[in-house]
């Protein structure tokens, strides 16, 4: 009964991010493509491209294609690249995804757009997935534990009350 009535006093709440502000789930955020190639069709790639890997973030990948209804072309011959991606066939074309241990590997210079859209991922503790084919970057996918749509409202609410929210995160500083 006391921490009840203690409770009114409150002038910060601390929230744990993972699970109880967010769904505890990757989702594609932001999608910046090369000149040319439409975000879907750069999103329905990637999901087919990362379909048969378990890793959380491709299945973020392949959630988010799955939310919009996209219909996904037939990948072949999947290879997982330890610590720097996947690769597979798709349409008779090799396609890569992976970050920045891929671009290096192969040697990938990125766009200034698409270098924007990885920094951009950085300042806000999001992963920048980079779909590349040949020796080009075909697009960037800013992936991040989606926010749930309660969140927002109840964070409002206590604003509302003078309570200030703290986020834990373990995911960025």
């Amino acid at each position: 009964r006391r921490g009840l009535e203690e409770a009114r006093n409150v002038t910060a709440v601390f929230f744990d991010k993972t699970g109880t502000l967010t769904r505890g789930e990757f989702r594609v955020v932001e999608i910046t493509t090369r000149q040319g190639l439409a975000s879907d069709d750069a999103l329905a790639i990637a999901a087919a491209v990362e379909h048969d890997s378990e890793h959380t973030i491709a299945q973020g990948v392949v959630k988010s294609a799955e939310e919009r209804v996209l219909r996904l072309p037939k990948a072949e011959h999947f290879q997982a690249l330890p610590g720097r991606g996947v690769q597979a066939m798709v349409d008779g074309r090799t396609i890569l995804l992976g970050g920045p241990a891929l671009l290096r590997e192969h040697g990938i210079q990125v766009d200034p757009t698409l270098q924007a859209a990885i920094e951009r991922a950085a300042t806000r503790g999001q992963s920048a997935i980079t779909m590349i084919e040949g020796t080009s970057a075909m697009a960037i996918f800013a992936i991040a534990d989606e926010v749930r749509a309660e969140s927002r409202d109840a964070i409002e609410r206590l604003h509302a009350q003078h309570i200030e929210v703290i986020m834990m995160n373990g995911d960025a500083r």
